[in-house]
Formats: structure tokens, sequence, C-alpha cells
């Protein structure tokens, strides 16, 4: 719980940026699509835990980056995480 909340707190003052994404900031908050889409993100997030694809650190640190997006206001860049194939976005910054 300690790495979590110290990922968070250093990503919430960098505001992390993926190397290769565009998130462009998306105005107001998560729509009810939104919601439903990022119901579906967490679920392949906890299989892919759960089978074994990716490892507890780094679903929490994924999950940190989604989190500090919200809490930055970055609500397209979050948008763009539910969005991805899989849990691509998670490997690639393991």
């Amino acid at each position: 719980m300690g790495l979590c909340v110290i990922i968070l707190l250093t990503l919430a003052d960098s505001a992390y940026q993926h190397p290769e994404k565009d998130f462009s900031m998306k105005e107001g908050g998560l729509s009810n699509s939104d919601h439903d889409i990022m119901d579906d993100f967490l679920g392949r997030v906890l299989d892919a835990y759960k089978s074994g694809d990716i490892s507890r650190e780094t679903a929490i640190s994924g999950l940190a980056h989604v989190m500090a997006a919200l809490d930055k206001g970055n609500t397209g860049g979050a948008v763009s995480w539910f969005n991805q194939e899989g849990v691509s976005f998670f490997k690639e910054t393991a």
C-alpha cells in the first residue's frame, strides 16, 4: 500500500505523460460511457494480474498513472488508458 501512495504522490507532482501517446485534456469529468469503459478496463487489469500477465507492482503502477491523470483533470489521458488494447500500456511502463 505504501508503494502505491508514493507512486501517486510522485506522479501527481510530475504530471505523467505516456512517452508515445498524445493525451489531450478533456473538459469536464467522466461521462457515463467513460464509466462503463473504466469498469471494463479495471476488469482487464484484474484479470491480467490474476493470470500472471502483469505483476502486482505493474498493476499498481499503471492504476496509479490513471488515478494521477484523473486527479490532475486529465480525463482524456485516463480515457486513453481505459480504451487500450488489453493492458498494453502497463507493459510499456513496466
